[in-house]
């Protein structure tokens, strides 16, 4: 059986009833702090002087950080001022309190020195409707442990302008500053130009920065559009605006290379190449046969694309008039330029023209025109009448095949000359 426990930071001698002082170190002597020793019965008071060196039971507190109460964490302040409380915590020998605007731990706002009360009233808060970081400190046991929060400035935020160059305007070489108003809320910006759409930065990005201008070289000056997005980080998220400008100089549209512009297509399948041209960001090829500008055989690239080259497929060969136009984007502007070709198959024809003679003498009435299968020399009279002029054509030939001509001249007596020169013409 053992004695009752004996609350106290001392212990008893049970066998001679005398209180004896604690050996135990100072921090038992501690407010919450109790040592407690039994002893079995009968058991000599030495022999319970050991045990109780040897077997203390120590209880110690249990110290908490403050807790900040009001205003509500999360909350929306409602004024330019506010009165920031927090619970005592347990063990907590001082306080402290950051506001700020920059993040976690920021003190740009407030950097409340330690203090005792359990509360500071805050004035002069910014009223841009961003987060502001809340950290309460709490000192225990020397050390100093803090808890973070966030609320909301009352308000809402403003983003950041670009002032400079207009928005909208063109710009009057390659190198730009471009300036910005601070906004109201935002802790950095960013800058981004580009030429290949909304949000683009293949030209210029600043990186962050609290700079409210940025000095750009290098830009291009092909009259294209240039894409300008103005950054601003509010409560840690980037918020944009979209500008639009016009690059310096003049743009060059693409110009067809392949096939050669006029020329017979070879066939169903052909593949047409164009210049890259000089601001230009996107392509169209449209392709018809009724006309300039007609597409019933179709579009490449239908949603505009930046290759320079493409193949169209099952087009005709009729030898029918095929209509191309190549369109060009500049910047927010659609420019195209016609061409013509000649479908493949279809009735070929081979025009001949030659020289009149030098002298006669009689006046010349005319011309006869003689064709031959290739290697023969079975000619035989293509024009029903004498031909008054120095060109024919001859559209009975059939693709594939190669003929040979030759013209004589008549007088006006009736008498032929001798024969020209022979001409070959193989049909595409």
């Amino acid at each position: 059986m053992y004695e009752d426990f004996v609350p106290s930071a001392s212990f008893r001698n049970v066998a001679s009833g005398n209180a004896r002082s604690s050996p135990y170190p100072s921090q038992l002597n501690e407010p919450g702090v109790r040592a407690q020793y039994h002893r079995p019965r009968g058991v000599r008071a030495g022999f319970l002087a050991v045990l109780t060196c040897l077997f203390p039971i120590v209880l110690f507190a249990q110290s908490s950080p403050a807790v900040l109460t009001a205003p509500a964490p999360g909350s929306v302040l409602t004024s330019t001022s506010a009165t920031f409380s927090w619970t005592a915590g347990v063990g907590v020998t001082a306080y402290g309190l950051f506001l700020g605007t920059t993040g976690p731990g920021s003190h740009n706002l407030l950097n409340q020195p330690a203090t005792t009360a359990t509360s500071v009233h805050v004035t002069g808060l910014p009223a841009n409707g961003v987060k502001i970081y809340v950290r309460a400190w709490s000192l225990i046991s020397g050390t100093w442990q803090h808890t973070d929060y966030t609320c909301t400035e009352k308000g809402t935020p403003v983003l950041a302008a670009l002032t400079a160059p207009a928005p909208g305007s063109t710009l009057t070489g390659t190198s730009a500053t471009f300036s910005w108003t601070t906004g109201a809320g935002p802790t950095a910006y960013d800058l981004w130009i580009g030429t290949t759409g909304v949000g683009s930065y293949n030209v210029y990005s600043t990186s962050m920065t609290s700079a409210t201008s940025a000095n750009v070289t290098g830009l291009p000056a092909t009259g294209a559009t240039l894409y300008v997005r103005l950054l601003s980080y509010v409560s840690g998220v980037w918020q944009g605006v979209d500008y639009i400008y016009t690059e310096a100089g003049v743009p060059v549209i693409a110009l067809l290379t392949s096939p050669a512009p006029g020329s017979t297509l070879p066939g169903a399948t052909v593949t047409f190449s164009w210049t890259p041209g000089a601001g230009v960001t996107q392509y169209q090829i449209w392709l018809g046969t009724t006309g300039a500008g007609s597409q019933n055989l179709g579009i490449l690239f239908p949603g505009a694309s930046t290759p320079t080259s493409g193949t169209a497929t099952g087009l005709p060969t009729s030898g029918a008039t095929l209509y191309a136009r190549l369109w060009s984007e500049v910047g927010l502007i659609w420019l195209f330029k016609d061409y013509t070709f000649t479908a493949a198959g279809g009735a070929a024809e081979v025009e001949l023209s030659w020289e009149a003679p030098a002298s006669s003498s009689d006046p010349i009435a005319g011309y006869n025109i003689y064709r031959a299968p290739a290697g023969s020399s079975a000619y035989h009279l293509l024009n029903a009448a004498i031909d008054t002029s120095t060109t024919y054509v001859d559209s009975t030939v059939q693709a594939g095949q190669t003929y040979e001509y030759m013209v004589e001249s008549v007088d006006e007596s009736g008498v032929q000359s001798a024969p020209s020169n022979e001409a070959a013409v193989t049909v595409p």
